[in-house]
């Protein structure tokens, strides 16, 4: 909320997190880092319309929010341009691996990732990537967030260990 405040809008974070955290396990689940901008404004589409509770009120545009992001706080960056669908479009990353990490965790810790389901628990979602290296940080992180959600996880894990 206090960063680069000079000609920037701050950005709630009740309208941020939800749609970073969406992107990011987007993201992690296929197993990507870099996000051409039309998948990425699709992903933010998607996250609007799965998350209404927590995004039915939100007012700007997708464009408008992947811009004040880049521009307020770069924890999204444009880093390139590439060809996609025989289109160039710029692509864009996490400023850091650890961003994306945490906000996934926190995805799915919140419910706030793709494929939800009611069912779901945070360890019938994490249980996929156990052996996954690119979710070694994911995980631990997920188990901290998630409070007494992680009792299961933890045993699991801990049973993983043993074996």
């Amino acid at each position: 909320m206090t960063w680069n405040t000079e000609g920037h809008d701050p950005i709630p974070d009740e309208e941020a997190i939800p749609q970073l955290c969406y992107l990011a396990s987007a993201m992690m689940l296929a197993g990507i880092q870099k996000i051409s901008r039309p998948r990425l404004a699709q992903l933010l589409r998607e996250a609007r319309h799965r998350l209404p509770t927590e995004l039915g009120y939100v007012q700007g545009t997708v464009e408008e929010f992947i811009h004040r992001v880049e521009d307020r706080s770069s924890l999204l960056m444009m880093t390139g341009h590439d060809i996609e669908d025989g289109q160039l479009v710029e692509f864009f990353e996490f400023r850091h691996l650890t961003f994306q990490e945490f906000l996934t965790a926190r995805a799915m810790v919140e419910g706030w990732h793709p494929g939800r389901a009611d069912a779901d628990s945070l360890t019938s979602v994490l249980a996929p990537n156990f052996t996954d290296e690119k979710w070694r940080e994911v995980i631990p992180l997920a188990a901290v967030l998630g409070g007494k959600a992680t009792e299961e996880l933890i045993r699991r894990l801990d049973r993983k260990s043993v074996v």
